[in-house]
């Protein structure tokens, strides 16, 4: 029987402060439209090291392996912090932004410079440099 199954929480690992957890999740979804000031408070509960990023990969640049480094960045972080541009745009990604606590979260851009650029145009149109 695996340390779960016996009622052990998971720490999310060796990558825990680059985590978002599912508890977080959960709270901010019950706090949404309601309260984002709470945000930060919720984000205290997470520890002072926390500085979940954020991946938005373009699997259309390079050398087509954006797929790989996807899947590999799935297996590590909590997948729903984990994005295909092919399939979303970055302003769309970068919505989970606003639901973290300003200044700890960290974006991280899988591409060549039109990935880049666009997904830094998409940051200045939503105003979130301040985070």
């Amino acid at each position: 029987m695996d340390d779960l199954a016996k009622g052990d929480a998971c720490d999310l690992g060796e990558f825990h402060s680059l985590i978002i957890p599912p508890h977080y999740l959960y709270r901010v979804n019950k706090l949404r439209r309601r309260h984002p000031d709470e945000y930060s408070k919720l984000g205290a509960s997470c520890g002072r090291s926390w500085t979940p990023v954020l991946v938005l990969a373009n699997t259309r640049s390079g050398n087509n392996m954006g797929e790989a480094l996807l899947g590999e960045f799935r297996t590590l972080l909590n997948p729903v912090q984990v994005f295909d541009l092919s399939e979303l745009t970055p302003s769309k990604a970068l919505q989970l932004c606003t639901l973290l606590p300003p200044g700890r979260v960290r974006v991280l851009v899988c591409g060549g410079d039109g990935t880049v650029g666009w997904v830094l145009d998409a940051i200045d149109a939503m105003k979130l440099k301040v985070q």
